[in-house]
């Protein structure tokens, strides 16, 4: 039997894991990757649809005459939605409407406030007008990433929504998208598919061309020059995270079953070499028998599966074995993980204990796969210990909150004085005349 220290999840203790968890930060962009990127973000931005259409042949290998042959028609999408499984596409309407019933649920609303001289204060929800969504399609796909983006946007009243999504390159040399992605797309009522990727993509929805309108904000994962060139235009438009490579921390003790909790730990370490399975216990006795199970499962994947997470888990899996439940816990809430399942007795309670996680799945039959497909929150998360102070991506990440303020003349001259002494402190005379000035109750104004 292998024990926890020789097998295929680092042993660290719990200090040191504190240690780490106070060092772990999103990534910087590569210096080189940066420049290049900025590169393609200013030829686009200057050139428009010329300079967009030069980038995508340089980089995807399409070469066409027109951006507009790089749109996808709703004909197409829905000719896409017919050739797949009838099981998929009864999944991906299930989920659709699981998400959006969840989405519309935790809607931010307008709230206003009456005060005693009559002034009106509000909080105005209002939708973003256009959002841009990537949508990973070169080397993976990721139907859910359609829905769990495209659907929250959708929920706070989003009216138009344009998805870019790059495509592999056929046997005819031609630009083709894969038909589950195009028929998560068409159930979802998406109108605009523009079928290119990559930086210039990025470069695109924040800027405009002469055929693509610019967006006021843009979500979903990418790769690595997407992700740097979210980054970028962030001071232009609205993103929804920089997120580093995908992690779950499982929290369990003696009693959970050693094999459900490998299955979990490699169901990460597949994502990808960069991913972290973290598995924390209170007890002596559950990791070897993971360890077990862990090898077992491993050498059960297909390639390149198998080569991936064994990658994963060499470089940063990790078993810290702490003394009590509390001691477990302190070590979760110091790694703020994406994802943080409990398998302990009673973890109703122990999970209201949790205050920093992207997300906590709670109980042995909540694994993070129900997180990542059915349950209706988004699985767009924080990771790298950004949990600290960010949420996951929800309809109220695609609205806007905007104060509007009413006073009457009573309310005015309530607050004249107390405008006027701290306009005096701190040296804005003018601000001080203008609480002064003569003024007449304007149209709509609270009397």
């Amino acid at each position: 039997m292998s024990s926890a220290a020789e097998g295929l999840l680092r042993r660290v203790d719990v200090a040191r894991a504190l240690v780490l968890a106070r060092q772990r930060r999103v990534a910087p962009l590569d210096p080189e990757r940066r420049r290049a990127v900025q590169e393609i973000l200013e030829r686009v931005q200057r050139g428009g649809d010329a300079a967009l259409l030069a980038e995508i042949a340089r980089i995807e290998g399409t070469r066409c005459a027109r951006l507009a042959d790089l749109r996808l028609s709703r004909d197409v999408l829905a000719r896409a939605a017919e050739r797949i499984d009838v099981q998929l596409l009864d999944a991906l309407e299930g989920v659709i409407e699981r998400v959006r019933r969840f989405q519309t649920a935790v809607l931010p609303q307008s709230t206003e406030l009456r005060g005693p001289a009559g002034e009106r204060l509000q909080q105005r929800v209002v939708p973003l007008r256009r959002v841009g969504v990537y949508v990973p399609g070169g080397k993976a796909l990721y139907p859910s990433s359609v829905i769990m983006n495209v659907v929250p946007a959708q929920c706070a009243g989003v009216a138009s929504i344009a998805v870019a999504t790059p495509p592999r390159l056929g046997a005819d040399g031609q630009p083709k998208v894969a038909d589950v992605l195009l028929a998560a797309l068409h159930l979802c009522g998406v109108e605009e598919v523009w079928i290119f990727g990559g930086a210039q993509a990025i470069a695109a929805l924040a800027f405009g061309t002469e055929s693509l309108e610019p967006v006021d904000k843009i979500a979903g994962p990418g790769n690595a020059w997407v992700a740097t060139a979210k980054a970028l235009v962030a001071d232009r438009v609205g993103i929804d995270m920089i997120a580093g490579p995908s992690e779950v921390l499982i929290l369990a003790d003696d009693e959970a079953d050693p094999d459900a909790v490998a299955a979990d730990l490699l169901a990460q370490a597949e994502h990808d070499e960069e991913a972290s399975a973290i598995l924390v216990t209170c007890g002596s006795a559950l990791a070897p028998r993971v360890e077990e199970r862990l090898a077992v499962r491993l050498a059960e994947l297909p390639e390149p599966n198998r080569s991936i997470a064994r990658a994963s888990l060499a470089e940063h899996g990790r078993h810290v074995e702490a003394r009590s439940l509390d001691e477990a816990l302190q070590v979760a809430e110091a790694w703020a993980p994406e994802h943080l399942e409990l398998c302990v007795r009673d973890a109703a309670t122990v999970a209201e204990r949790i205050t920093r996680a992207g997300a906590v799945f709670v109980g042995a039959s909540t694994p993070e796969v129900v997180g990542d497909y059915v349950a209706g929150p988004s699985h767009t998360l924080p990771t790298a210990g950004c949990a600290r102070f960010a949420s996951g991506l929800s309809s109220a990440d695609f609205v806007r909150r905007m104060s509007v303020i009413e006073y009457g003349a009573s309310a005015l001259q309530r607050d004249r004085a107390w405008i006027e002494g701290l306009a005096r402190a701190e040296g804005l005379f003018a601000h001080e005349r203008s609480a002064r000035a003569g003024r007449r109750e304007g149209r709509g104004g609270v009397a």
